[in-house]
């Protein structure tokens, strides 16, 4: 299985899923299905993170159900600082080196479904998200090199497209419209470095916006649209304030 295989070539010391782990209109026992994608993740301790995306709660399946069905998964990551809004979850990972020294944060961001209010499709980050993110960061001002997980890209990729360092930008970036001003907080702290989403399936670009990175994931799964080769994002964060970063396709 491609998962297996870039698990044992990649090694990684964590794993993150940003969202749309079920198409869940065609899902009708979700229960079941998280079961069997953890089951595959559960041979690995390698503590795994998730968020969610738009598909995962459309159809037979709450978001708030979401989170409980985590519990399928037996290495989940140690939750820090958590915050739920409108069954939408924001919650950080610490990694510490060897001296139990605090080197980067990794932040986990719902970015939710579709919008509840007229004339808007995609949903978006909370409002009291973005400054809940402002005020946990501060507490972690020694560690350098800060990133953000989400699913639906930030507005701000229209124009990061403009200055791509490596990948593709086949589609159109499909945000929300509102502007929850999460980018806003990360020009202003230092040590957030990057933002790493999925959502658009054949997008898979890292760019440069205002000294900090916009990156998509790469579409993992095949049940759904994209041109792609199918595969998974590796980022290495370093204790030299690097941010290192390529993808991996199932068939190389």
């Amino acid at each position: 299985m491609n998962i297996h295989k870039t698990i044992r070539t990649a090694r990684p010391d964590l794993i993150v899923l940003t969202g749309d782990i079920i198409f869940s209109p065609e899902v009708p026992d979700p229960d079941l299905t998280i079961q069997k994608i953890a089951e595959i993740f559960n041979q690995y301790e390698i503590p795994i993170a998730l968020t969610y995306g738009n598909h995962d709660s459309e159809k037979y399946v709450l978001r708030i159900e979401l989170l409980h069905l985590e519990n399928h998964f037996k290495h989940l990551v140690q939750k820090k600082n958590k915050m739920l809004v409108n069954d939408k979850l924001f919650y950080n990972i610490e990694i510490k080196n060897s001296n139990e020294e605090l080197i980067h944060i990794i932040y986990l961001i719902d970015s939710g479904d579709y919008a509840k209010e007229d004339n808007i499709f995609y949903d978006y980050i909370e409002p009291e998200h973005v400054a809940w993110l402002n005020t946990v960061n501060l507490k972690y001002s020694k560690a350098a090199t800060n990133v953000c997980f989400t699913h639906i890209p930030l507005i701000e990729y229209e124009e990061a497209k403009d200055n791509i360092i490596k990948g593709r930008n086949n589609e159109d970036i499909s945000s929300s419209e509102i502007n929850s001003g999460l980018f806003s907080v990360m020009l202003k702290h230092q040590n957030l470095k990057a933002v790493f989403c999925g959502h658009d399936h054949d997008n898979d670009f890292a760019a440069d916006h205002l000294n900090k990175i916009l990156a998509y994931g790469r579409v993992s799964g095949y049940n759904c649209y994209g041109d792609l080769p199918r595969g998974a994002r590796l980022i290495d964060l370093d204790q030299n304030n690097d941010i290192k970063t390529t993808v991996i396709e199932y068939d190389s």
